[in-house]
């Protein structure tokens, strides 16, 4: 049987990987803005201490002009942090 911290953590990683895909959905959203603003692959690169061709290699398929019928724009920073807030019921720095 698992104790009470084991099991708080388990759920915490739960409500963490929910939160994920709207965390890549965000991500996804900002290049592509910073790339419609003329941003350069290098500069969103450095940014994330990759270079520009693992940069591209990440996000260049996704990043593309949103289509007519795409869905709307992915929630703000604020959005996420409060999911992320939700999805955490113990700081993982715990012992």
């Amino acid at each position: 049987m698992q104790n009470d911290d084991q099991s708080r953590l388990l759920d915490q990683l739960k409500g963490l990987l929910k939160v994920g895909p709207h965390l890549d959905t965000a991500v996804v959203a900002c290049v592509r803005r910073l790339r419609d603003a003329g941003v350069t692959w290098r500069a969103i690169g450095d940014a994330n201490s990759m270079t520009r061709q693992a940069a591209i290699m990440k996000w260049g398929h996704k990043a593309k002009r949103v289509q007519p019928h795409a869905q709307p724009s992915p929630a703000t920073a604020e959005d996420l942090r409060n999911l992320i807030d939700r999805s955490n019921s113990v700081d993982i720095g715990q012992s």
